[in-house]
């Protein structure tokens, strides 16, 4: 009810991207409400969720996984390149994510929102990912089906919420990095590290490509 309240007033404004955004938000929010809740009703902590990274070894978790990204990246890039090569044989063009028409489409109109947008795809929206695919989904689901069948299960959730079906497969590969980094070190850490470069990396390059295509065509 409360979504639709918010389609109907930002439908009518014309702020379909911010409505987007928000949509975004409050399900993250929603999604961190029931890790709590359920945290709170079995009297665990949060140090169950991986909140338990080694004293004085902060760094060194960030390493690993700024370490475990750059032995992922190949595959990812493998596996898109073959998609991108299969979609040009059937000319299927891909539909762009959300988040570039934000960049695109609000840059003068609504520069705050483009800000906000950069913050919520490289660090906030990671960081609640994580506490919910890997600190809360991974642990539950390995102790009904085991780790390897948990990795598989959870990266296939965690690739079915994006909003393209295009890139399920490179984005089910990061979710096993994302997962063994979590299952090996017991901690979010790492894979929030993960996941934080690489959607920063990915936004980067978006505005690396916009302003090298900007000064090839002036207009």
């Amino acid at each position: 009810m409360a979504i639709g309240l918010l389609e109907s007033f930002f439908l009518k404004t014309g702020s379909e991207n911010l409505l987007m955004i928000l949509h975004t938000l409050i399900l993250d929010v929603l999604g961190l409400i029931l890790v709590v809740y359920f945290l709170k009703k079995q009297g665990s902590s949060w140090r169950e969720l991986g909140f338990n990274i080694p004293q004085g070894k902060v760094f060194r978790e960030m390493g690993i996984g700024i370490t475990g990204y750059l032995g992922t990246l190949p595959l990812f890039v493998l596996v898109l390149m073959a998609l991108m090569y299969f979609s040009s044989l059937f000319s299927y063009e891909p539909p762009p994510h959300p988040l570039v028409n934000v960049f695109v489409e609000e840059e003068k109109r609504q520069p705050f929102l483009v800000i906000f947008s950069i913050l919520f795809g490289a660090v906030i929206g990671p960081v609640f990912e994580e506490i919910f695919f890997r600190g809360f989904c991974y642990p539950i689901l390995k102790g009904k089906i085991g780790k390897v069948g948990a990795m598989v299960v959870s990266s296939a959730f965690f690739a079915s919420i994006h909003h393209t079906g295009f890139v399920f497969w490179p984005i089910f590969i990061l979710g096993m990095a994302l997962a063994y980094l979590y299952e090996t070190r017991r901690s979010l850490l790492a894979p929030m590290t993960l996941h934080v470069v690489h959607n920063s990396l990915l936004i980067g390059y978006f505005f690396l490509a916009k302003q090298v295509i900007s000064s090839s065509h002036p207009l």
